[in-house]
């Protein structure tokens, strides 16, 4: 029994979204043809429901053909006799007419061949020296998709020789090859009581779109049975269609999308339905294109050239996917995957009683990216909209090679003193319309789309209608950052030279980060840059403007395990505080995998210096299994400055009792922990006290 393999990343999209004008359609998408499913296949797996792709009709003619991958230890031996061969599946569809003849069916495949054996009751084998139509034998059809979500089908004409007589034949019965033998194809027969076996070999070259695409193929075999030369009677199938017709002919999953179908849509009841996106590019591993789609909240990456092309890519993305599209964004020469996501949640900043049931949409982008042969990689993510109660904001994203840029669009309904709703603290927060930040660019790093260069715009006050109310002063504007950002003014470039001087910065090195904010002092903005493991702050208004404050960030063992920086007021004192995201990798006593720790600082500048007055575990991975945290910023209850609001997430690859660690207590130590799905704590907030952010 072959067991099958899987590759699983359940960890929820932090955003998705697709930036860009183009777009890919699923397959099938406009057209009026129905496409068939997997049932057979699925029943004879124990049940699996079909398998439609891109279609909107369920499928309705079942069929249980399917491509196994040949084992390195057991190749194919064409010699006519099938003891090494899988189980066969029956050409029991009748197309034409009636006969007592019968086929059963198996295909295996390699990287190079094709490979068809098949077991045929026929008293009377119909032949001739000309290999036609009108003489029994046996044909695959095989499409496959395209770009354009068009499918490109071949016919394969199977002629068994007679034994001892003549030798067999393999043949196109499509296209403009018509009639002609297959360069480099071989067919053997055997004979057995009442009929023959065959085996045959197809060189994948013979059919152009096979160099590049074997994945989301459809597929079924036929057998044509003749009485006479030249008098086909009756034509048996595996299913429906043909090569005229090739939508209508069954998905042909190979390996890897068997595990798919067996192992993630069957349990969670998705194998009825098609994908709600459906694309093919090369996103990872070899040349070969990979199929990328996503059935119910599961985003689903598949191809035979990746993850050794017996395994597959599924990650749920908690929510909505709105959106789907490849396309390299990251200068690779690989396409990355392009995700748009919507998910609803209750409001949690309504200002009276009257709303506090609200529920809003939050939507988000992100980029996946495939490095080598390994699961997709999160790049970039972007809140880019929230809207409820007829309210909104609203990013644009436009996505270029290298190049990501978000820009604040027209909203309506809030402004900074009525929004109150969380702010991301997982993924890069929406810009909002009356913040000093018109647009923020992110260029790839090599690794992730790091942020490169900011566009301010100037400070306006709330567009609140004429005839409203001031504010009550306990209401404090919900952008992030409130302290006035701009590119303009004195950057004191002199007391930067000063400081990568005094460090031994080498010549040449500029900062990752770069934001001009009010942190201390006058109202004056200063600088504040992330170059190398040190934040470093200088401005006109601070330190008299002829001097610096810095900290290192030790606890990360090298630059880039530093991932963002920006500023937010959170304290509420009109004055930006620094929230950094990096990852600390440590070592654990008795085992070589080193554990990941997914953390976020905040900084404020606290008589001149850098202090640190929160930190915490957003998330934790180990060899693939991973906790992922919630962790949000939300209005304070004191009414001034935004808490931290701590929930478990999930885990992937870890459960209650494989987990290797216990809950560790909030409250106890100079970092906050992760909360464990298991761990019994619902829920922890932090506010800010004067000094630090502490339990509540």
């Amino acid at each position: 029994m072959r067991i099958r393999t899987l590759m699983v990343m359940g960890v929820a999209l932090s955003a998705s979204a697709c930036g860009g004008t183009q777009k890919n359609a699923a397959v099938g998408d406009g057209a009026n043809e129905t496409e068939k499913g997997l049932g057979e296949y699925a029943a004879s797996k124990g049940g699996l429901a079909s398998l439609n792709g891109g279609s909107t009709t369920p499928a309705s003619v079942p069929d249980g053909l399917h491509l196994d991958l040949v084992e390195k230890d057991k190749p194919v031996k064409l010699d006519g006799v099938l003891l090494e061969w899988p189980a066969r599946v029956p050409a029991k569809q009748a197309v034409k007419g009636t006969t007592k003849s019968s086929m059963t069916i198996a295909l295996q495949y390699d990287d190079a061949r094709l490979y068809i054996g098949a077991e045929v009751f026929d008293e009377k084998l119909v032949r001739t020296d000309k290999f036609g139509d009108g003489e029994d034998h046996a044909s695959l059809v095989l499409a496959f998709p395209t770009a354009t979500g068009a499918l490109v089908a071949y016919e394969i004409g199977l002629y068994a020789g007679k034994p001892g007589e003549s030798a067999g034949s393999v043949r196109h019965l499509a296209g403009p090859r018509r009639g002609r033998a297959i360069d480099g194809a071989k067919i053997v027969e055997a004979p057995i009581d009442k009929g023959y076996t065959f085996e045959a070999s197809v060189p994948w070259a013979s059919m152009p779109e096979a160099r590049l695409v074997r994945v989301g193929l459809r597929g079924a075999a036929r057998y044509y049975d003749a009485d006479a030369p030249g008098q086909v009677t009756a034509i048996l199938a595996t299913g429906a269609g043909d090569a005229a017709t090739p939508t209508a002919l069954p998905p042909l999953p190979d390996e890897a999308e068997q595990s798919m179908i067996e192992q993630l849509l069957s349990p969670k009841a998705l194998a009825d339905q098609p994908p709600k996106f459906e694309a093919f590019a090369d996103v990872g591993g070899d040349a070969m294109k990979e199929r990328i789609a996503v059935f119910g909240p599961y985003l689903v990456v598949v191809g035979p050239g990746y993850l050794g092309g017996n395994k597959f890519f599924f990650k749920d993305v908690a929510g909505e996917v709105t959106g789907l599209e490849v396309r390299d964004v990251t200068g690779r020469g690989k396409a990355d995957i392009l995700v748009r996501r919507r998910r609803a949640q209750a409001s949690t900043g309504a200002s009276s009683a009257a709303t506090s049931n609200t529920s809003i949409t939050r939507e988000s982008f992100e980029v996946l990216s495939v490095f080598g042969d390994s699961e997709p990689q999160t790049t970039f993510a972007h809140e880019i909209a929230v809207v409820g109660d007829g309210k909104k904001v609203v990013n644009s994203v436009h996505a270029a090679s290298k190049e990501i840029e978000v820009t604040t669009e027209a909203g309506g309904g809030w402004d900074a003193t009525t929004y109150r709703e969380p702010i991301a603290s997982d993924m890069e927060p929406i810009l909002f319309p009356w913040g000093a930040v018109r647009s923020h660019t992110f260029h790839f790093d090599g690794k992730t789309f790091v942020r490169s260069k900011e566009v301010s715009k100037a400070a306006s006050g709330p567009a609140t209608a004429p005839s409203a109310s001031p504010a009550p002063p306990s209401i404090r504007p919900q952008q992030p950052p409130t302290p006035p950002v701009r590119s303009g003014g004195d950057l004191a470039q002199q007391v930067f030279d000063l400081y990568k001087k005094d460090r031994g910065v080498p010549e040449g090195q500029k900062p990752r980060i770069d934001l001009q904010v009010h942190v201390q002092g006058d109202a004056r903005p200063e600088r504040v840059v992330l170059i190398g493991r040190d934040i470093v702050v200088f401005g006109p208004g601070f330190k008299g403007g002829t001097s610096y404050a810095y900290i290192t960030l030790s606890q990360f063992a090298d630059a880039a395990d530093v991932h963002d920086l920006s500023a937010r007021d959170l304290t509420g004192d009109g004055a930006a505080d620094l929230v950094l995201h990096g990852v600390i990798r440590r070592t654990v006593s008795g085992s070589p995998d080193p554990v990941e720790l997914d953390v976020l600082f905040i900084y404020e500048l606290r008589n001149e210096a850098l202090s640190r007055v929160f930190a915490i575990e957003t998330g934790r991975e180990q060899t693939k299994k991973r906790i992922q945290g919630l962790v949000q910023f939300i209005p304070a209850q004191a009414g001034k400055g935004f808490d931290v609001d701590v929930q478990p997430g999930r885990a992937t690859g870890w459960t209650e009792k494989t987990y290797p660690w216990t809950q560790e207590q909030p409250g106890g130590g100079a970092l906050e922990p992760v909360l464990l799905p298991w761990g019994g704590i619902t829920r922890v907030r932090y506010a800010y006290n004067g000094t630090q952010y502490a339990k509540q």
